[in-house]
């Protein structure tokens, strides 16, 4: 299972912007589940596809990484990396 981030700080202002509020919004509409963390989108449950239409309909334009595993899968690795801190 493939799950894509999309990195948030790629745009201006984005804890307060509308566009990317949008974006997240509509990510539900693609992605069978999506969830921010350390200021990224992670989506899982679509594929590039999923990504071009979303990609359309916020408007934005976005660049994106392909991961292997799941959503659950990066939150473990995230828990791992704080705990090793």
């Amino acid at each position: 299972m493939n799950t894509y981030c999309i990195k948030l700080p790629q745009f201006k202002d984005y804890r307060t912007c509308p566009w990317v509020r949008s974006l997240i919004s509509l990510s539900t509409d693609f992605f069978k589940k999506s969830k921010i963390m350390n200021g990224c989108l992670f989506l899982e449950g679509g594929n590039k596809n999923s990504l071009n239409m979303l990609n359309e309909a916020s408007s934005l334009d976005f660049s994106y990484s392909t991961l292997i595993g799941s959503i659950s899968d990066v939150e473990e690795y995230i828990k791992e990396i704080k705990a090793a801190s």
